[in-house]
């Protein structure tokens, strides 16, 4: 949200959701002090999986390469990670058991690109199409440091089991199937 500002965007509906992540994380921290426990937290760079019916960027694209459509996106040259759901959960399982007093873990696959090279990728598993440079991108970018998964890795063990393109053929077989 302070990059934001700083760049001058006006403000969004995910800035509350952002606001309210960070107040539940202090209030879960003062907690945890007052009761004696331990406090780990993480921070998911982005999920996906079967049995998602979200609006998010990957379901969002499904849907059009569904009906054929050839959605535009930006360039996708902004840092991106993607985790399969059952990493996320793993890692969540890793911080819990092994996680290290006061620490905020980033939780992804540890790889991050640019956007554009994981689309390609859910292309190629897909059979999907999308207009690059179509729409003008106005969000944060963020390095490859903000994607820095190796304190988890390191203090946990945890490393990520699903490839991104598995992952991705998983949801669209169960995309497929009619499931959704």
């Amino acid at each position: 949200m302070e990059a934001a500002k700083k760049a001058g965007l006006p403000p969004k509906g995910t800035d509350c959701y952002a606001l309210a992540k960070t107040a539940a994380g202090n209030l879960s921290r003062a907690l945890a002090k007052e009761w004696g426990i331990r406090h780990v937290t993480g921070r998911i760079t982005n999920t996906f999986g079967v049995g998602e019916k979200s609006n998010r960027l990957i379901c969002r694209l499904m849907d059009a390469w569904q009906k054929g459509e050839v959605p535009p996106l930006t360039a996708g040259t902004q840092m991106y990670d993607f985790l399969y759901v059952t990493d996320a959960a793993r890692a969540f399982v890793a911080m819990g058991e092994k996680g290290v007093d006061g620490k905020t873990y980033i939780i992804g696959s540890g790889k991050p690109h640019p956007l554009r090279n994981w689309l390609e990728e859910a292309m190629e598993v897909t059979g999907g199409r999308g207009d690059f440079g179509e729409i003008p991108f106005s969000g944060v970018s963020l390095t490859k440091s903000d994607f820095d998964t190796s304190e988890l890795e390191q203090d946990t063990g945890f490393c990520c089991r699903v490839p991104f393109a598995e992952g991705i053929g998983r949801l669209w077989h169960w995309r497929k199937e009619g499931r959704l």
